[in-house]
């Protein structure tokens, strides 16, 4: 048994999950959020208990939410809450998606009309009379994806980051499936666990929004690393496919891999100023 777990593919894409490179810049970004601006963590109420998100107040700003990936929590967009140009001109919110973090922590949440209520919840609650611009990175492009196609009216604006949008790129490994099994369950973290069964399910939600595409008319920026091994670049090849999306809308990162928001933070904001342009003209 001890020479299995050594060898073990399963075992080695715990090891590789582990490995994240940006860790250094999330922990530091969080413990200087934490100490400079308390305030910007706040609680909203959601299905009647506790939902908590970070929020930089600016009520005459359009509002940026950000969304991040899997695994992730609000700690992955903290270091945007450093930046004055953003802090500036919009109203910055993002949060631990339900299963992470504070929220529901521990509990996955497959299902894509699960993920959205948080978002639904917060715009209704800040939205007012401004723009709502979203952000998605990895897993949370399609979960921004999802409210745009099912809740037009609450979202004017999207930028997707290395996101995870067409199923037929959805290929699970053998050892995904045997990490799902109970036994095996008890013996990852929890954050491996919620990561690895919302990626399992997310192919068939995938293919539930396909249809609802035809209707999409939203601003969109997307940008993809080329050299990203989690999020394959054909991504991008979907999208355009489903939303006739232009060159002018899309940035390809040459050797680019999967963390764009701490390796490329730039070009995420080039997106959100390409399509608060948009926006602000309407």
């Amino acid at each position: 048994m001890k020479n299995f777990f050594k060898i073990s593919p399963f075992i080695m894409f715990l090891i590789s999950c582990s490995r994240f490179p940006y860790s250094g810049v999330i922990s530091e970004s969080k413990c200087w959020v934490k100490k400079t601006h308390p305030e910007y963590f706040q609680k909203i109420i959601i299905d009647q208990e506790d939902f908590h998100i970070l929020r930089s107040e600016n009520k005459e700003k359009p509002l940026l939410i950000l969304v991040h990936g899997s695994p992730g929590d609000w700690g992955s967009f903290a270091h945007f809450f450093k930046d004055k140009a953003l802090l500036e001109n919009y109203e910055l919110i993002t949060f631990s998606r339900y299963g992470f973090g504070k929220n529901r922590e521990g509990v996955p949440h497959g299902k894509l009309d699960d993920q959205i209520k948080p978002l639904v919840a917060i715009i209704d609650k800040y939205k007012m009379q401004r723009k709502v611009i979203l952000l998605g990175h990895s897993y949370g492009g399609p979960v921004v994806m999802k409210l745009a196609l099912t809740h037009p009216d609450k979202v004017d604006a999207l930028v997707l980051a290395a996101a995870s949008v067409d199923p037929e790129l959805e290929k699970m490994k053998w050892y995904q499936y045997v990490a799902e099994a109970w036994p095996i369950r008890l013996l990852i973290p929890s954050v491996l666990d919620v990561t690895n069964r919302e990626i399992l399910a997310l192919k068939e939600e995938m293919i539930h929004m396909e249809s609802d595409y035809k209707s999409f008319n939203k601003p969109l920026y997307v940008v993809q690393g080329d050299k990203d091994v989690l999020v394959p670049k054909e991504n991008v090849d979907y999208i355009v496919r489903k939303t006739g999306l232009s060159d002018t809308y899309i940035e390809r990162i040459k050797n680019a891999k999967h963390f764009l928001p701490w390796a490329f933070p730039e070009s995420l904001k080039r997106g959100i100023l390409k399509v608060t342009k948009d926006i602000s003209h309407e």
